[in-house]
């Protein structure tokens, strides 16, 4: 019996979106094995291959958890932008049904298309090379291995928009070739609203005779914006932590029991099971990748100065450039909001040492 493959499987394993599909298609092919069993294998391997298959079926079950959480829209797509994962929250967010969107178009046709224009002619000047305006000047810092975060307006289906920041990540195989990219985003409507009163407040300053009182009510503002903006990062990192990251690994302990258990003449289906594994653990480092640039949690368990030795050796590693730092050798004892401020400070200023 022929099985059919899915088209996102055929740039490669490595897709750390893709070990959904990868497991459908393995437990397809074990039911095609399981019935020629039945027929030729001695009573014992048909036993192993049920309690496969039941394994299987339950790292499905698992998986598609991922995609009923309505907190975070998650989009992943193939290489060429065409989208394959169109999540519950997404679908939530943006009025379409997966299948409306799933291999028929990509993230740009649902975002603005003027921001989209306006965005590929920064990276542009940025860059110093013309990016095409459309899906490459979404992932074109990502392709780049670049950490992307960055707010643009989504259009619905019924054609009504919204502000969403979105974190954008691309996905390699085992040979770092790209192969997709996994773009998740949240809905940025508050944080957008509570800029809006901002602006209107900044007016009537300017306008008012005790201006001190008012100055005091816009660095209160503006300290709700940042407590708004922290703790909007701080839920989407532990959303990802916690319901996929724990997904992720209770697949990755059902497939290694199905390795274990399956006879070594399955040659090619334990060959597929261990491209699985591989691909769900790219999975996990993706999402510890998305949590730490969201919220990195050494801040939150460690303090301030640990935070900023351990942002520098991140940004040396990442960019190969040399970065020293000296933290007095007292400890830095700071509320969480001024911790916090501090650390996007500095970080702020190692982005503004780059070329």
């Amino acid at each position: 019996m022929a099985i059919e493959y899915p088209k996102l499987l055929d740039t490669g394993a490595g897709f750390s979106g893709s070990f959904v599909a990868e497991t459908l298609r393995i437990r397809e092919k074990e039911r095609c094995m399981l019935r020629e069993a039945f027929d030729n294998d001695p009573a014992a391997q048909i036993v192993t291959k049920v309690r496969s298959e039941e394994a299987l079926l339950k790292a499905g079950a698992l998986q598609s958890a991922i995609f009923n959480s309505a907190n975070f829209s998650c989009i992943a797509t193939d290489a060429n932008g065409v989208i394959q994962i169109f999540n519950v929250g997404a679908e939530r967010m943006l009025g379409y049904a997966a299948a409306e969107v799933m291999n028929k178009i990509t993230p740009a046709d649902i975002s603005d298309p003027q921001e989209v224009i306006a965005r590929a002619e920064e990276l542009s000047v940025e860059i110093g090379t013309t990016i095409t305006p459309g899906f490459e000047a979404l992932v074109f810092k990502a392709s780049r291995g670049i950490e992307d975060i960055y707010e643009l307006t989504y259009i619905r289906k019924d054609g009504s928009r919204f502000p969403a920041l979105v974190s954008v990540t691309a996905l390699r195989d085992a040979q770092d070739a790209i192969i997709g990219y996994l773009l998740i985003g949240t809905d940025n409507t508050a944080r957008k609203q509570i800029e809006a009163e901002q602006k209107l407040l900044s007016q009537q300053l300017r306008d008012h005779e005790h201006i001190v009182l008012q100055k005091e009510q816009l660095r209160a503002l503006a300290e709700r914006l940042q407590w708004v903006r922290e703790e909007d990062r701080k839920r989407v990192a532990r959303d990802l932590h916690d319901q996929i990251g724990q997904i992720l690994t209770a697949i990755k302990m059902d497939l290694t029991w199905v390795t274990r258990h399956l006879p070594e003449s399955e040659v090619e289906v334990l060959a597929r099971l261990t491209e699985s594994i591989q691909s769900i653990n790219d999975g996990v480092k993706a999402v510890r990748a998305i949590c730490s640039g969201l919220r990195p949690g050494v801040l939150d368990d460690l303090g301030l100065a640990a935070a900023i030795e351990w942002q520098a050796s991140e940004f040396a590693s990442r960019n190969g450039v040399s970065c020293q730092v000296s933290v007095p050798p007292i400890d830095l004892h700071m509320d969480g909001d001024r911790a916090t401020a501090a650390f996007r400070i500095f970080q702020e200023c190692l982005t503004n040492r780059l070329p």
